[in-house]
């Protein structure tokens, strides 16, 4: 990782463009109710859009260096938003808490990718 993704501040637009990617999934889950407001899906596209923007051409280049790698950290972002907009609360809970005790350990992954 760079300086820049060591940033406080590019880690927390990288945590908003994480929350904007779930509000986006609830989105869909509710596209058939009444709930359902095309406005602010619309909206919340923009706000990505936006967000992509301000993280700067180190986080959309990803893309350009190693189109593989971007289409991974985005469908695994993707899997995290669509697991989080449909879990138990208590699910979600407990997950937070087992991450930030450190109950949670990783392997390497099945696929790598080079950021």
């Amino acid at each position: 990782m760079s300086k820049e993704t060591d940033n406080p501040m590019y880690r927390a637009l990288v945590m908003g463009l994480i929350a904007t990617q779930l509000w986006l999934e609830v989105m869909d889950n509710i596209q058939d109710t009444k709930l359902y407001k095309h406005t602010l899906k619309k909206q919340h596209k923009q706000i990505e859009r936006t967000m992509e923007k301000l993280l700067g051409a180190e986080f959309t280049d990803i893309y350009a260096k190693d189109e593989e790698s971007f289409r991974i950290l985005m469908n695994r972002l993707q899997n995290i938003a669509e697991w989080a907009s449909t879990a138990r609360f208590e699910d979600i809970l407990d997950l937070g808490k087992a991450l930030k005790e450190g109950g949670i350990t990783f392997e390497e992954p099945d696929e790598t990718i080079d950021l």
